[in-house]
């Protein structure tokens, strides 16, 4: 009996609403199907160089949606705060070999939930870059598995593990992020 691959999460990139993985999620797929034909890869976030266009559009898009907070000196109650452009950072970026993006950000160590998902964090929030001016938001709480041409239609899908408030499962994207399949479960 072969053994199934197992590759450990040493950084805990990936976790359930329960808890960290031990390992981190495999995608199978057969021989034909494991080609990334627009050819993504992790980059130096120092090389994503439309950084000014993209903070404009984070704070648009959570702009009167979060509420913010930062701890008092003694760490006991919570001021609220605002995001500003400046603390707006991002943590992980890929790029296709034709210049696209998608992004992870955050807003440093800053604590800011969302106002219809207040279990939701506006840090690790995920966008796609078609242009310098197209951005889209696709959600938070989610890490990259992989990304691959898995049904041979020419283009790469990108599959995330969703890690959410009593909700955890996973969520393709394909068609360069115009469609997407999710697929998840909740404990409670």
């Amino acid at each position: 009996m072969e053994q199934i691959p197992v590759i450990k999460n040493p950084k805990k990139e990936f976790s359930s609403w329960r808890g960290f993985f031990v390992s981190r999620p495999l995608v199978a797929a057969s021989s034909s199907h494991f080609k990334d034909p627009e050819g993504w890869k992790r980059i130096k976030v120092s090389q994503f160089t439309f950084l000014k266009s993209f903070k404009t559009v984070f704070l648009k898009t959570f702009q009167g949606a979060v509420d913010c907070y930062v701890h008092d000196v003694d760490g006991n109650s919570m001021i609220p705060w605002k995001i500003k452009e400046s603390n707006i950072q991002i943590s992980e970026a890929f790029q296709s070999t034709d210049g696209r993006y998608f992004i992870e950000a955050q807003t440093g160590s800053h604590d800011c939930v969302l106002h219809d998902d207040p279990e939701s964090s506006v840090n690790g929030q995920w966008f796609y870059m078609e242009s310098a001016h197209s951005f889209q938001h696709l959600r938070g709480d989610m890490s990259l598995v992989d990304t691959g041409d898995y049904d041979s239609n020419e283009f790469s899908e990108v599959i995330f593990q969703v890690h959410a408030y009593n909700y955890d499962g996973y969520v393709l994207y394909t068609k360069r992020f115009k469609e997407k399949a999710e697929m998840g479960w909740e404990y409670h």
